[in-house]
């Protein structure tokens, strides 16, 4: 059975979109019991874009294989048929060979399935009627025998190749057919000969047959498996990545918690090409008394709007917003000074003021409003982002004790 590990890729990921889907319908299958070796529509697909440029390299090593055997079957030809030999070297090195090799090098080229397939039949066909066009045209007492060849064509197509089992079970038609005419055109094999080498070659293909049918069914039954262990896996990864997801998320409000927070800052702290970095630390005015006053209900609304109204005025990719505990907010802003940030403090003043939340609890009836502190540092950052927090910190509780609604550095 394949193996497969517990990485799965983005773009395995988006082969699996439909897992339920997917699932449903191999679950369905195994119910069926069926006797037929073709998947259901998306089943199908997905086992040739699994396995079909494996198969067709596998194809091209085992046709080149069978063709070096082929020809190396010259010299049975120089002592089995040797009055026809010169027949047998033009029609094995002038005809075979080189259509055998075209059929080879268009395997190496990854055709699709169906085509990939006729052209691995299409090497021991001709194998097949070649050797029965050189028994035919024979007298040598030793021609007889010539038949076992095609015994060793479908064993190698059947067992060694393993043809898709609907190919494989028209290359055996065909073989049959092909020699079933050849021995009642033949004027020279007794009647008792014919039946004899008819069912040996008819038992030899039924054999194979069956030994490639129960090959092809395992595979298949192993692929199946494969891709369920696979769902699994896809399964396990999206609750751990939705987990992940939640663990650094802030569940009231929608944005990064102070987990997320602190794994973002030593991300930056690692990075070659930050030159300046500035934050912006935010506290809601009296907020507090604004929760006893409105109720629990009411202030989580309340969060829930002014960080809907502060994202807006945020640059989308660039800056980090993430709550920092309680009715604190921290804005993270890469490659900004103090002065770009100070406007960018002052604009979530007036858009928070702009909400229009009223505030009857404040010492001063009025609105919802905000305090800001900034800080800004450059590179080297020789003081590290934490130290950078503080000072914004430091800075919001200044605004806070100088009478709110303000920015301070």
């Amino acid at each position: 059975m394949n193996t497969h590990g517990a990485y799965i890729s983005e773009a395995e990921s988006l082969r699996f979109a439909d897992k339920d889907g997917i699932e449903s319908l191999i679950q369905q299958w195994f119910r069926s019991d069926s006797l037929g070796l073709t998947f259901p529509g998306v089943l199908e697909d997905l086992f040739e874009t699994d396995t079909g440029r494996r198969r067709a390299n596998r194809l091209y090593l085992r046709g080149t294989a069978a063709l070096l055997f082929y020809l190396v079957f010259l010299l049975a030809d120089y002592y089995m048929v040797p009055d026809i030999f010169r027949s047998a070297l033009v029609v094995r090195f002038g005809i075979v060979l080189p259509l055998s090799i075209v059929a080879i090098l268009y395997l190496s080229r990854n055709p699709s399935p169906f085509k990939r397939e006729v052209a691995t039949v299409f090497i021991f066909l001709i194998a097949v009627l070649s050797l029965i066009y050189l028994f035919f045209i024979s007298r040598h007492q030793y021609a007889s025998s010539y038949h076992l060849g095609l015994i060793l064509i479908l064993v190698f197509a059947n067992q060694v190749t393993r043809l898709r089992f609907y190919y494989a079970l028209a290359l055996s038609f065909l073989t049959l057919a092909a020699y079933c005419i050849f021995l009642l055109l033949h004027p020279l094999i007794p009647g008792g000969i014919k039946i004899h080498n008819t069912l040996f070659l008819g038992a030899t293909a039924v054999m194979s047959l069956i030994s490639n049918y129960s090959l092809e069914k395992e595979i298949r039954i192993n692929y199946l498996l494969a891709l369920q262990e696979k769902i699994k896996i896809l399964d396990l990864s999206d609750r751990n990545k939705l987990l992940h997801e939640i663990s650094r998320i802030d569940p009231l409000t929608g944005i990064p918690n102070r987990r997320h927070l602190e794994i973002y800052l030593d991300t930056l702290q690692q990075s070659s090409s930050l030159n300046r970095l500035a934050i912006i630390l935010i506290d809601l005015d009296f907020f507090k008394k604004y929760n006893d006053y409105y109720g629990h209900q009411q202030g989580d609304n309340c969060l829930q709007k002014v960080v809907s109204g502060i994202k807006q005025e945020l640059r989308n990719g660039a800056d980090l917003f993430a709550r920092y505990g309680g009715e604190e907010f921290i804005v993270v802003l890469p490659d900004l000074g103090i002065h770009e940030a100070r406007s960018v403090a002052l604009r979530l003043c007036e858009r928070t003021e702009k909400l229009a939340m009223p505030h009857e609890a404040a010492p001063a009836p009025g609105l919802v409003t905000i305090s800001c502190g900034v800080a800004s540092a450059e590179r080297p950052f020789s003081a590290g982002f934490k130290d950078l927090v503080r000072r914004a910190d430091q800075a919001m509780y200044r605004a806070k004790s100088e009478g709110r609604n303000r920015v301070m550095e």
